[in-house]
């Protein structure tokens, strides 16, 4: 595409940016927030099919979800739903019998009233109790939270390496996961603290835990054995050192074999 103004190449769609860093990080299946697509819709760019849930078309172009997929695993998807502009799910046959609901959320940011904060959270928890019991379900999204690092609150939510001051957003966020069962997975991970958030607030220096991801998921794991060679050995007959012509013959070759 060029601009015929200026003859000069004009700058690439986002999606098309996004589709090409997802190609080179090789992922399949990626939530992506703060869209800003209007409508609920799909369409393609590169090789990722783009599901995206956003604000109407005279509404500003604010907030917005997507899912990003691979266009050779589209078919894979049973049926998705954009429930709002900050909530999208997707379902997933993974095999004949076992599914997968990804959930794509972006939640209001700190200055946000707390009435849509209310708001987006009771969506969310009604979004949750709606997905099968049986399905695997991963929650991913810009929370814009912070859960601090208080495992004793929260054994089963939070790992042993949380970082930063909980906000408001994070106890939000906590109470959910307490709620519903599940683990925040960025916290399970020994990495650096700027590897843990994507966005630095200029004057209290403190990390967004934008990275945040749950998860309900039933690990196996397979370790591969090895099959160990039989050996036999040999056994002495110590019985037969009883005979008097034996120990003769032993006391003879042990002689022989001492002498210079």
């Amino acid at each position: 595409m060029s601009d015929a103004n200026t003859n000069r190449q004009a700058p690439e769609r986002r999606s098309a940016l996004v589709a090409k860093e997802l190609q080179r990080l090789n992922i399949d299946i990626a939530g992506l927030s703060e869209c800003r697509v209007p409508c609920t819709g799909e369409f393609i760019d590169g090789d990722y099919s783009f599901l995206h849930s956003g604000r109407q078309e005279d509404q500003p172009k604010l907030e917005g979800v997507a899912i990003a997929i691979k266009s050779s695993l589209r078919s894979c998807v049973i049926s998705w739903k954009g429930l709002s502009s900050r909530i999208m799910t997707a379902r997933l046959a993974l095999t004949k019998k076992c599914h997968a609901t990804i959930i794509s959320v972006y939640a209001p940011t700190f200055k946000r009233p707390i009435e849509e904060k209310n708001q987006f959270y009771d969506l969310l928890a009604e979004t949750l109790d709606q997905v099968p019991c049986g399905d695997r379900l991963l929650l991913v999204g810009d929370f814009n939270a912070r859960v601090g690092s208080d495992t004793n609150t929260w054994p089963n939510v939070v790992g042993n390496h949380g970082f930063g001051a909980q906000n408001e957003q994070g106890l939000m966020l906590l109470q959910l996961c307490a709620r519903f069962g599940l683990s925040i997975t960025n916290t399970l991970f020994q990495h650096k603290d700027t590897h843990k958030g994507t966005w630095q607030h200029p004057r209290s220096k403190q990390w967004t835990d934008h990275k945040l991801m749950c998860a309900r998921l039933n690990l196996k794991i397979h370790t591969s054995r090895q099959k160990r060679r039989q050996t036999t050995q040999k056994q002495l007959n110590s019985a037969i050192l009883s005979s008097e012509a034996v120990q003769q013959q032993l006391a003879q070759a042990l002689s022989d074999s001492l002498t210079p």
